[in-house]
């Protein structure tokens, strides 16, 4: 029996250097391709409520295992019990209030979805330098900006406090979620 060579089978013809490099660089420009989609998808899929929901830490007005509630201002005690309308309502009334007042105050304005009057009552904290709340205050303005999609102002206040060794919600706010509100500024 007469076995043909594989090297003169036209089957099995041997690819030339300008045949591997097209076929290559087709390889190259579908992985490519690919990964583009790939990446498309995960920027249409992005959303305000995704980085937010990375980025929320809950304040908590008690601390520790059994929080002393007796020297609790009204609207500390409706806050701690999550009471963020009777807050809200509270606050209309009130003609002066405390540092720690106003940031609790804030913070229920946004978690009720009202943007407006949680920067409000947020930015007159956070622009406030020899207050202990100045920090979470801007923190919780940057989330707030955030649900409002003002994303410029956002980036600003991530960077800020992605930029401050000091700050304690540093790490909450990483270079990429930074670069996904700048996606989301042209979405």
């Amino acid at each position: 029996m007469n076995v043909p060579a594989i090297t003169n089978n036209k089957m099995f013809k041997p690819l030339s250097a300008k045949r591997l490099l097209r076929v290559g660089t087709a390889v190259g420009a579908l992985v490519l391709l690919v990964l583009l989609i790939y990446r498309v998808y995960n920027i249409y899929q992005l959303s305000v409520q995704q980085i937010y929901d990375e980025s929320y830490v809950p304040y908590k007005i008690a601390q520790g295992p059994v929080a002393d509630t007796s020297t609790f201002t009204t609207i500390e005690l409706y806050f701690a019990e999550g009471k963020f309308d009777d807050v809200v309502k509270l606050s209309k009334g009130l003609l002066s209030v405390t540092d720690r007042e106003r940031l609790l105050i804030g913070i229920a304005y946004l978690q009720k979805g009202e943007y407006l009057p949680a920067i409000s009552w947020l930015k007159r904290l956070a622009d406030v330098e020899n207050t202990p709340y100045q920090q979470v205050a801007e923190y919780y303005l940057t989330l707030t900006h955030l649900q409002n999609e003002d994303h410029d102002r956002t980036i600003e206040l991530m960077q800020h406090i992605a930029g401050d060794s000091r700050h304690p919600y540093q790490n909450k706010f990483t270079p990429k979620m930074i670069r996904e509100v700048q996606l989301l500024k042209w979405k």
